[in-house]
């Protein structure tokens, strides 16, 4: 009887994952930076890097209402895609081998 409870039970919670609901851009925005904001430690930086859409200016769109609301959650530092670049070529010259603790 218990496994019977225990089945009803992971079967009626499955059904709310497949159920569709309408949200609108801007709401499925808002739960995206919830859901990720909560899974990340607090004061994490985090970058946006890219997304993909129909077009670049909705890809745009997304990429920055994301790091707005990443921003405004203030759990996160956002890193801002202009200074990807910068980091990135600063991680690949660190991890080239011409840096180490002897020389630093």
């Amino acid at each position: 009887m218990k496994k019977l409870v225990v089945l009803w039970l992971l079967l009626w919670g499955a059904s709310f994952l497949y159920a569709q609901t309408s949200l609108t851009l801007d709401e499925g925005i808002i739960d995206s930076v919830d859901f990720f904001s909560s899974k990340v430690p607090l004061g994490s930086t985090i970058a946006v890097i890219n997304f993909e859409a129909e077009t670049k200016n909705l890809s745009d769109f997304i990429v920055q209402e994301l790091m707005v609301g990443f921003a405004n959650t203030g759990n996160v530092r956002v890193v801002e895609r202009n200074r990807l670049e910068m980091l990135e070529s600063e991680l690949n010259f660190n991890m080239s081998g011409s840096v180490s603790d002897e020389t630093a």
